[in-house]
């Protein structure tokens, strides 16, 4: 189609070209926040898996997300998902402390797990947790999928 001037719009004018130009920016946003959340580990994986050793211990995690320490200031528990069941439990030899990280990203004490403790909670989906050594240095930092639990054991 051409107007009179000679130039060409689109099928329906200058508001479809508008219109998919908003389109396509919505697109981009979408899509860069979708990879920033898959970078951060916002769309985690609910399966089992094992952290790195952090200071003489590591991490058996079933249900659960890891984030590094170095995240904790740029982390906090989001939403209000389903109520689940997340079990503690420390295999280790060493005296850990678990906090909950709160909406604003807050430490929040629980409880002290001494060696071969246990702890039980009734959390919720999305819920951030942490685990420090005595000093209240970050051991661990996580992310609840579902009902699960964090196993704590001495390094080999």
């Amino acid at each position: 189609m051409s107007d009179p001037g000679g130039e060409r719009k689109g099928l329906l004018g200058d508001r479809a070209v508008a219109f998919w130009t908003v389109v396509g920016g919505l697109v981009a946003i979408v899509t860069l926040a979708i990879t920033i959340a898959t970078l951060r580990g916002g769309s985690p994986d609910p399966g089992s898996s094992t952290s790195p050793v952090s200071a003489g211990v590591y991490f058996n995690y079933n249900a659960a997300s890891p984030y590094p320490c170095a995240d904790e200031k740029n982390i906090h528990s989001v939403g209000s998902g389903p109520t689940v069941s997340f079990s503690f439990h420390n295999q280790s030899t060493k005296q850990v402390q678990i906090y909950w990280m709160n909406g604003n990203g807050a430490r929040v004490f629980y409880d002290t797990l001494a060696p071969n403790g246990n702890y039980s909670v009734n959390t919720q989906q999305g819920q951030v947790w942490l685990i420090t050594d005595n000093q209240f240095n970050c051991l661990d930092l996580f992310y609840v999928n579902s009902a699960g639990e964090i196993t704590v054991k001495d390094s080999l």
